[in-house]
């Protein structure tokens, strides 16, 4: 491993208490990161949809399932005992058409913190993917970020392998698409389709306004190459938004492209698991349906285009030179 890369596991890497469970790390050439609370009925549904993928790339990917919870005076035995069903499951899958990666974050003395959540969990498993990978010299190979709730298409693997096949590739987000069959209550499906509207929105008034991090933040579209994640710092240590702060680091360092010609479909239900997200989100609407669905101004959008243009132009304005161009944008 190249030192540059050897520095970040050793300071910044979440290795200290777990392990990659598999039958074999050879020929792994990207990694499929999945983390998983108590998600025995979502996850192997996940599962079955990348035993759909092409067989040959089935045999060149790990899919790395994070099994996790905090300790038990922070979480429900039923989360804790919903783990251990799907650790023993995992375990049978073993052998199969998938290639399976376990990293129990679940049983005592392996659990998170009190205070650590998904960003942790996401953290723990690109960690352990992104060390494999690059301890076989892979540093273009693609981290894939997932999650256990997700449904995905036959040609998901396909996409995005042929994407990072092209040289200088960095990072993407994975086109995304919340469930709208009517399988959903029609509660549900207004709340859903509210909360997609706001994001594609905010997106859309991102790029309007020129803003380079003009893409959707959610954590299962996430795909970035081994040396792009390193480069970054890594996955953040968060219990919400850890994806938005990531794909700063990498929009920062590189580029963040986008892959349309495959999907994912997050799961539409309510959580109170984090503070905000889509699960939030849902639940909110869900209790006060008839509550209008709030978003910002599409003024907002072009005063910081107009903010962006003045802060680039002249690089040497200055504070007060810059604090009084604000005021001229605007007085509030």
């Amino acid at each position: 491993m190249e030192p540059r890369f050897e520095k970040y596991f050793l300071k910044r890497a979440a290795l200290e208490r777990w392990e990659v469970e598999a039958d074999s790390l050879e020929g792994i050439h990207r990694m499929v990161v999945i983390p998983a609370l108590a998600e025995s009925e979502r996850l192997f549904k996940a599962l079955s949809d990348l035993k759909e993928q092409s067989g040959d790339l089935l045999g060149e990917t790990l899919i790395l399932c994070v099994v996790n919870n905090r300790t038990a005076d922070h979480a429900s035995p039923e989360s804790i005992q919903d783990n251990r069903k799907t650790l023993e499951l995992l375990r049978g899958w073993k052998g199969s058409k998938l290639r399976i990666g376990i990293v129990d974050a679940s049983s005592h003395g392996k659990e998170l913190g009190a205070n650590e959540g998904v960003g942790t969990a996401r953290k723990i498993g690109l960690d352990l993917g992104s060390k494999v990978l690059l301890d076989h010299g892979l540093s273009q190979a693609p981290l894939i970020s997932l999650d256990a709730d997700c449904r995905i298409p036959s040609n998901y693997l396909s996409e995005i392998s042929q994407f990072f096949a092209e040289e200088e590739r960095w990072a993407a987000t994975v086109e995304c698409f919340h469930p709208l069959d009517g399988s959903e209550s029609m509660a549900n499906l207004r709340g859903i389709l509210a909360y997609e509207t706001h994001l594609r929105y905010h997106e859309l008034g991102l790029r309007r306004a020129g803003s380079p991090y003009a893409f959707p933040t959610i954590g299962s579209t996430i795909v970035c190459t081994a040396e792009a994640y390193v480069v970054s710092g890594g996955m953040r240590k968060r219990r919400a938004a850890e994806d938005f702060y990531f794909l700063q680091e990498l929009a920062k360092t590189g580029r963040v492209d986008f892959i349309t010609d495959t999907w994912v479909t997050p799961s539409t239900r309510s959580s109170d698991r984090v503070p905000f997200g889509t699960g939030r989100s849902m639940g909110a609407f869900l209790g006060e349906e008839k509550k209008f669905y709030r978003t910002y101004h599409p003024e907002s959008y072009e005063i910081l285009r107009k903010w962006l243009i003045t802060v680039t132009k002249d690089p040497d304005l200055g504070s007060q030179g810059l604090m009084k161009q604000a005021k001229e944008l605007s007085s509030e």
